[in-house]
């Protein structure tokens, strides 16, 4: 059986709705937006330059597995 993994964000705190939120959008959205009551979220990009290297560093290397997860041998050790 497959465990079902959370969403990762958070709650707003002007009408608790759920704002679910990636690691892209972290990286390459200016801000993110409430579904519910559109109420605007913005990172100080500069304050939180060390966290977006980290972040970018991971995202690098997710994209570096997602390449190469579905890589079968075939052909090799022929």
């Amino acid at each position: 059986m497959k465990e079902q993994v959370k969403p990762s964000g958070f709650n707003c705190p002007n009408c608790q709705f759920f704002i679910e939120v990636t690691l892209k959008s972290l990286l390459f959205s200016k801000s993110q937006d409430c579904p519910s009551c559109l109420t605007k979220f913005e990172m100080d990009r500069q304050e939180s330059k060390q966290a977006l290297g980290l972040m970018q560093k991971l995202n690098t290397v997710i994209e570096n597995i997602e390449s190469v997860k579905d890589f079968s041998p075939d052909g090799y050790g022929r």
